[in-house]
């Protein structure tokens, strides 16, 4: 299984959100970084909700144009959100592993 970022097919469709057991399909499980990884992950993780807060805010109020969000983007790339995600998913598959045993 992988990290799938959320879509408005998904938040919206809340008929079939609620039907069944949706708890176990749309929620993230409980995961677990080991020390190395939760540093990494916070020092990584830190500075990009950081940079986020301010940009994003400067977007909905029109201080930044849309123009710029690619390069926002790039910028977030290059502060190691790749990184960050590899870590959860290393995290992730870490689970799936204890729970299929």
């Amino acid at each position: 299984r992988k990290l799938v970022p959320t879509t408005s097919e998904n938040v919206w469709n809340t008929k079939e959100l609620f039907e069944g057991n949706w708890v176990d399909e749309y929620t993230m499980p409980q995961i677990t970084l080991n020390a190395e990884e939760s540093t990494e992950y916070a020092s990584v993780i830190s500075d990009i909700n950081t940079y986020l807060s301010e940009n994003i805010v400067k977007f909905i109020t029109g201080q930044k144009p849309m123009s710029d969000y690619d390069s926002m983007i790039e910028q977030i790339k290059s502060m190691g959100i790749d990184r960050a995600t590899a870590i959860q998913q290393t995290a992730l598959d870490r689970y799936y592993a204890r729970e299929s045993n």
